[in-house]
This record gives C-alpha cells, sequence and structure tokens, in this order.
C-alpha cells in the first residue's frame, strides 16, 4: 500500500507558453489554459530563490524524512491556542503531496500527506521535491522560474528573502 500511494504524475495541470531567446532570458509568456501563471518544470532553482523559499516555508526542509514533527506540534499549540486552524505545519513535501492531490483540508487528509510526503522523499530528491514545488506553488506567479517576479525580486535583492515589508501592496498579494 505504502509503494503505490503515489500517482504516476503528480501535476497534469496546464503550463503558459514560454518564448526565450538564445541565452534563456524571457521574451514573452502567456497564461495557462486555467488561467494561472504556472511555468514549465524547470528542475534548476535558482539558489537565493531555494534560500528564500526554505527560510519561508520549511526550515528543516534538507533535514526532515517528508514531515517535520516539531512544526506539526508547533502547528497543533498555535492551533489548539488559538481555538481554530492558524497553522497547519506542513513541510514543502507535504504541500506537494496537498497541491496535486486538491483534496479538502481535514485532519484525516494530513495524516495521509504525512504518509504520502515520506513516500515521496523515497522516490524524489530534495531537490527534485523543491523544484515541483516550485513549479506548481500558486500564487507565486511561479517562483519556479528564473523568469518569475519573484525570482527577479529576490536576485535583485537579497535581503528581500528575509524582510518583504517593503513590497508594495500589489505585489505581496502575489506572494500569498
Amino acid at each position: 500500500l505504502f509503494w503505490f500511494c503515489l500517482p504516476k504524475h503528480l501535476f497534469q495541470s496546464p503550463t503558459s507558453f514560454v518564448i526565450d531567446d538564445d541565452h534563456g532570458q524571457l521574451l514573452g509568456a502567456s497564461i495557462a489554459s486555467d488561467g494561472q501563471w504556472r511555468f514549465p518544470y524547470d528542475a534548476q532553482v535558482p539558489d537565493k530563490f531555494k534560500a528564500c523559499i526554505i527560510a519561508f516555508e520549511d526550515q528543516r526542509f534538507e533535514h526532515h524524512p517528508g514531515f517535520d514533527p516539531l512544526a506539526l506540534g508547533r502547528a497543533i499549540r498555535q492551533n489548539f491556542r488559538a481555538g481554530h486552524v492558524v497553522s497547519g505545519g506542513s513541510t514543502l513535501t507535504m504541500q506537494v503531496i496537498r497541491l496535486s492531490t486538491r483534496n479538502h483540508r481535514t485532519i484525516w487528509q494530513k495524516m495521509l500527506e504525512v504518509f504520502r510526503a515520506m513516500r515521496l522523499e523515497l522516490t524524489y530528491s530534495k531537490a527534485k521535491i523543491l523544484a515541483i514545488y516550485c513549479s506548481n506553488a500558486p500564487g507565486c506567479t511561479s517562483p519556479s522560474s528564473k523568469r518569475s517576479p519573484l525570482f527577479l525580486i529576490t536576485a535583485t535583492y537579497p535581503c528581500a528573502c528575509r524582510h518583504w515589508s517593503w513590497l508594495l501592496p500589489a505585489s505581496s498579494c502575489s506572494f500569498i
């Protein structure tokens, strides 16, 4: 059961049509057929962008087996104190699973995410999991790509990955 808990293809979402020049610079792109900016999969995640994603989403990404017991414990504690869900405690790997299945968020689904995340970690390297996440994370205008606005900001302003407050409100909403 554990070995067969992942679908053959995690994502089948349409991607944006992209035109690059001979040097890999973006010349043009169009929104995917589902109305989302989702650049095609790119195995190369720039180091600055990788550092920013890991710093914000999953600080122990390189050191856990797909789920982070400390993050889950913290989320349970925060949710209990608040009386409602304020944190999910998901790792990047768990987010890949959630994004690929698009199931409702329940405690049962969270347990399945943990199970499937461990399985995903046995199949793919951390680098590939991060690239898959970056290619499919919504709301970031496809941060997987060197062409994305989020990468351009973090590449131009390295401190941006720690200090987002200087961003204009209109820009900030694309990162939610």
